[in-house]
Formats: C-alpha cells, sequence, structure tokens
C-alpha cells in the first residue's frame, strides 16, 4: 500500500487540551463522557483518532489554531489572541507590572508562559478543542465544543 492511498484512508486527529481546574474544560469531559456511554461507545469507536491532553498546546500548535481562526472555515471563534488564549496569566502579569502584547509575533514571551503552564497553576485557557483535519476549533466555548463534537461524531455516517 502506497503512503498517498494511506493518507486516504487515515482517520482525523482531533485534540483536546483540558483541565479540570477550568469549569467549562471539566463540563466539556463529562459531556464526552456522557455523549459516549449514551451512544453505548468508547473512544476507540470515534471516527478520529482523539488525544486528551492536560498540556498546554505549543506555539507550533497555537499559530496553527490562529491560522484556523484567520481562515474563518467552520466553527472557529471570532478572534484568537494572547490575551484571550493566556487570560489565565494575565493577574500575575499586571501584579509583576507586565503586559502581554496582543499579537502573535512575541514568541519569546509565548514559549515562556507556555513553558509555565501547570496543572494546578495554568496560563493557557481551557477547554481548546481542535480538529486538525478540517481546520475547526472551539476555545473556553462549552456550546461551540458541543457543536464541534456533534459534528466530528456524525462524519462516520
Amino acid at each position: 500500500m502506497s503512503f498517498f492511498r494511506t493518507l486516504q484512508f487515515s482517520k482525523g486527529a482531533v485534540s483536546l487540551f483540558a483541565n479540570p481546574k477550568f469549569e467549562k474544560s471539566l463540563a466539556f469531559a463529562k459531556y464526552i463522557e456522557k455523549n459516549l456511554n449514551t451512544a453505548g461507545k468508547d473512544i476507540g469507536d470515534l471516527p478520529f483518532d482523539f488525544e486528551e491532553t492536560t498540556t498546554a498546546p505549543t506555539l507550533d500548535q497555537l499559530l496553527t489554531i490562529k491560522s484556523f481562526v484567520d481562515e474563518k472555515k467552520g466553527i472557529v471563534p471570532s478572534t484568537f489572541t494572547p490575551a484571550q488564549v493566556f487570560a489565565p496569566a494575565q493577574p500575575a502579569l499586571k501584579a509583576a507590572g507586565k503586559t502581554f502584547p496582543d499579537d502573535w509575533k512575541s514568541h519569546k514571551i509565548i514559549e515562556t508562559l507556555i513553558k509555565a503552564d501547570t496543572f494546578d497553576n495554568p496560563t493557557v485557557i481551557r477547554p481548546i478543542l481542535v480538529d486538525w483535519e478540517k481546520g475547526q476549533v472551539a476555545i473556553d466555548d462549552l456550546e461551540a465544543a458541543k457543536k464541534l463534537w456533534e459534528e466530528l461524531i456524525l462524519r462516520q455516517d
């Protein structure tokens, strides 16, 4: 089988960046669990490869997500700024007398905030649900995440 034939039949990739410290993140995880239980399915039965992680997205992943938002295809937020993504870090930045630029060119600051993200002290907002194949994303929006999840589940039919 050729490489291209393999890609033709590959399942799409979907990532959920979650942290139960965020109410919406916990609610969405419970929604997925209930949705799968109601359908009598397991994660392995999904029509896509699903990864759930409590780690923050990398800079490359965040820039890819930004490109999805900029393209405005399907389910995406209207804006995607560093100030939105790193909202949990804003109080600490303000207390230190620092401001966060509202653009994605400050890679050094962004990488520092990503590295500073921990389970107990998150610097990146969650949940972030990403459909890497179709370029769709829901960020800190429970209703958009549910809508995207439903669309993902229906792809197998």
